[in-house]
């Protein structure tokens, strides 16, 4: 079985010889970052580490993103306002193209329209990171100076911007809504199949999450080296829902009716989907109003019917011998039958996918750098070219850097 990149980096003489201060203990580690990691307090140390992580990266690229404040998460700005909801993409995006149509002449996909409004600062499902590892180095440490900060660092295999998958993805800025949008709904016009969505994105274990090498349209984005993390709407599993509660569902389609009849008569929903548990204190205390006020007889408990990549392959699992879903050698592939059926059987949540966390765990690792260090560290990266103006490389910041060397301020 194949070493994730976490035990493949413990077996490196260089790792066992690392002092104990360097690598956090179990108890220590972040629960949003469940997996090895580091804690430095110089670029000496930084690069020593980039080292071990190079021995185990095989054939794949490795891709980092710094953040100054070692707590934030790493979800993309379109998930971090309170007001989002899935008509808000499209409508910030038909605006900017109504008031700057020139500016993205040229552009070949929606993803590039997208990265480009990202590079702009508007908010998109696009998370930044670089396969300079020293760039990331200087963005956890340039803001914050009193919080420790975070590189997070990935195996990533890295695809291209022009591919079908991250296309179609980045085609929902061009639907006025998502949510409980049928998958084949979503696909339609798209050269992806629900299979090779559902595939690509919950079955398979090294490319599940879709990093993608951008075209460097101008100076900044090629210096900064950047790569984009691309996070698809979460989906929800509304035949399984449907079977589960015995609800009718919104219409008669006999595809339908009969998907629901081979639920019941295949699957052990029970199995695949968790009891909902409440997330915050609010639902905490209606959980308990309601263990005390409501009737609960005979109701079966809540359960969660977001799919992931576990629950994923659970389904799967319950079709691999039947005419769903054929095996061919270790690939699965649909029938006819089946590929209409997974189609219609998931629908699109309002709200983007996360990291799942066995890719935490497994794909990524952290660097944490000690705030204390910040400053030293900011001074070190100048020494060796890695400072504003070439993170930005516009006339402005040049100047700034000029003015600084001959004024002091």
């Amino acid at each position: 079985m194949e070493l994730d990149f976490n035990s493949k980096i413990k077996r490196f003489k260089q790792y066992k010889m690392l002092s104990p201060d360097t690598v956090l203990s179990k108890a220590e580690i972040h629960e949003d970052y469940p997996h090895l990691t580091f804690y430095i307090h110089s670029l000496l140390e930084y690069l020593h580490i980039l080292k071990i992580l190079e021995l185990a990266k095989d054939e794949q690229d490795i891709v980092f993103r710094g953040m100054s404040n070692c707590e934030w998460a790493p979800i993309p700005s379109l998930a971090r306002y309170n007001g989002y909801d899935e008509t808000i993409e499209h409508y910030m995006v038909d605006e900017f193209l109504s008031l700057r149509p020139e500016a993205f002449q040229g552009l070949r996909t929606n993803f590039e329209i997208l990265a480009k409004m990202q590079h702009h600062g508007l908010p998109t499902r696009i998370l930044d990171f670089t396969e300079n590892p020293l760039v990331a180095l200087y963005f956890a440490c340039e803001d914050n100076p009193h919080s420790d900060a975070r590189v997070l660092c990935a195996r990533a295999s890295l695809i291209e911007s022009q591919d079908n998958l991250v296309e179609a993805i980045c085609s929902s800025c061009m639907q006025t809504a998502l949510q409980n949008l049928r998958l084949e709904d979503f696909l339609e016009g798209t050269s992806v199949t629900p299979y090779e969505y559902l595939s690509r994105l919950y079955l398979l274990r090294d490319s599940r999450l879709l990093f993608v090498r951008p075209w460097y349209w101008n100076q900044r984005i090629s210096n900064q080296r950047a790569v984009f993390l691309i996070f698809p709407n979460a989906l929800h599993d509304y035949l399984g829902f449907l079977t589960h509660y015995k609800e009718e569902p919104y219409d008669n389609d006999n595809i339908i009716i009969n998907q629901i009849n081979e639920i019941k008569k295949s699957e052990a929903l029970e199995m695949v989907y968790p009891i909902w548990q409440p997330t915050n204190q609010t639902e905490e205390r209606f959980k308990e109003w309601s263990e005390k006020h409501l009737p609960v007889e005979n109701i079966p408990p809540e359960r969660d019917f977001v799919v992931n990549h576990v629950t994923m392959q659970k389904l799967f699992s319950f079709h691999s011998h039947s005419d769903i879903i054929l095996q061919k050698g270790i690939h699965f592939d649909y029938s006819k039958y089946g590929q209409l059926l997974f189609g219609r059987r998931f629908l699109l949540n309002s709200w983007l996918d996360s990291i799942d966390n066995e890719s935490m765990k497994t794909t990524f690792c952290s660097i944490i750098v000690s705030k204390k260090a910040k400053k030293s560290i900011l001074s070190d990266l100048e020494s060796v070219g890695i400072d504003k103006s070439f993170i930005y490389p516009e006339l402005e910041y040049t100047a700034e850097k000029i003015r600084k060397k001959y004024f002091f301020t």
